[in-house]
């Protein structure tokens, strides 16, 4: 377990549509929160992730280390999307079966978290302005 390698308890952000309750039953034991995946990726001392997902966003806004844990079954149709993620974030990688028993996070890539902020989330050369905004000006002759 992941929790006894870290020394740490390991808190389930639920996915957003997820339905109260569910995830429970496949996770017993584990504090599963709902509706706060910012605040809890946020204060983090880890980050770890099992499926490609958009919280990988604010781990990158965040610089909070993260770590893959494979599971082939959630890879089957996603294996490309989560390599494109492990390779721009430079992120480990250790399947579910295998968890090092004495391994400790690494620091992030400062670099890899920069230029995937700046390719998926906001180029330095946008503006500072809400995303409406932006839209608006885009799709007006004034501009924002």
């Amino acid at each position: 377990d992941l929790d006894v390698c870290l020394g740490q308890s390991v808190v389930i952000a639920a996915h957003p549509r997820a339905e109260k309750g569910l995830l429970e039953t496949c996770y017993p034991g584990r504090t599963i929160v709902y509706g706060e995946t910012a605040k809890l990726i946020k204060a983090a001392s880890l980050v770890v992730v099992s499926n490609p997902t958009t919280s990988l966003g604010m781990v990158a806004t965040f610089r909070k280390p993260a770590v893959v844990i494979r599971v082939p079954e959630l890879w089957d149709g996603s294996w490309r999307q989560m390599q494109a993620y492990i390779e721009a974030l430079d992120l480990d990688v250790f399947d579910y079966r295998d968890i090092p028993s004495h391994w400790s996070p690494r620091g992030i890539n400062e670099d890899a978290y920069t230029a995937f902020l700046d390719l998926t989330v906001k180029r330095k050369t946008s503006p500072d302005l809400p995303f409406w905004e932006i839209v608006r000006g885009d799709l007006t002759t004034d501009g924002p």
